[in-house]
């Protein structure tokens, strides 16, 4: 070696920040789904399809009528009108206004229905009455008790009595509303610790070629291994 001089040799590692390379540790390559995907859906019968076409196609050129006896004053028309300011944008669009005024607004007791309830497995509907074509409504005070299928109560947790709300109550009553802080402002929980732990494990787990379903800090797979007999 002359004076002044030093030699280099770059030396493979077969690790990379302590971990194989090409893998973050945890999760494995996976390969592209090149499996075509077909869904089936029923077709729709040509006398309805023609019907509701031509529903609309009416509704349609009756819309433009009435717009054109609303423009010169033979129709009160009901609908809040954009003041023309210049160089602002505008808030609607043409078909969006007209759509609303002539077709929504004439269905819309069908949508849009107020509850006073909670969104459970039935909903209690707020009856309400309009003379105007839905323009306004008026409400006699009563309610309709239906069945709810437009929300999803996934276990019951929208209820307001039940397993799942007793258990909120006790859940709020020992770890207070502020469990869902940063551990800069609340510290660490316990819960926080299981949740961090359930998710390494799933995810070695996964990592070892199993399936593993649902939330990743979800203590549900290491009850199952380990504490069986607390799922019964």
């Amino acid at each position: 070696m002359v004076a002044g001089t030093y030699a280099t040799r770059r030396v493979q590692h077969s690790m990379k920040n302590g971990f194989p390379k090409g893998s973050n540790g945890f999760a494995s390559h996976r390969r592209e789904l090149n499996t075509e995907l077909e869904e089936d859906l029923e077709e729709t019968p040509l006398f309805i399809a023609v019907m509701t076409y031509l529903s609309y196609f009416f509704l349609i050129i009756f819309g433009y009528m009435r717009d054109f006896m609303r423009k010169y004053g033979l129709e009160k028309s009901k609908s809040v009108k954009e003041t023309g300011n210049q160089g602002f944008v505008p808030l609607y669009s043409d078909f969006e206004s007209f759509y609303t005024r002539n077709l929504y607004t004439r269905v819309r007791d069908c949508f849009n229905r107020p509850i006073c309830s909670v969104p459970g497995g039935e909903v209690a509907l707020v009856d309400r009455e309009s003379e105007d074509w839905n323009w306004t409504f008026r409400y006699p005070g009563t309610t309709t008790k239906t069945v709810n299928l437009a929300s999803y109560n996934y276990l019951g947790f929208a209820e307001n009595s039940g397993p799942c709300a007793d258990a909120a109550e006790q859940a709020v009553r020992k770890y207070g509303i502020a469990g869902c802080s940063s551990r800069h402002e609340y510290g660490k929980q316990r819960l926080t610790r299981l949740a961090q732990n359930c998710k390494y494990f799933r995810q070695k787990l996964k990592k070892m070629g199993y399936i593993v379903y649902g939330h990743d800090a979800s203590a549900v797979v290491p009850i199952l291994l380990y504490m069986p007999a607390k799922t019964v």
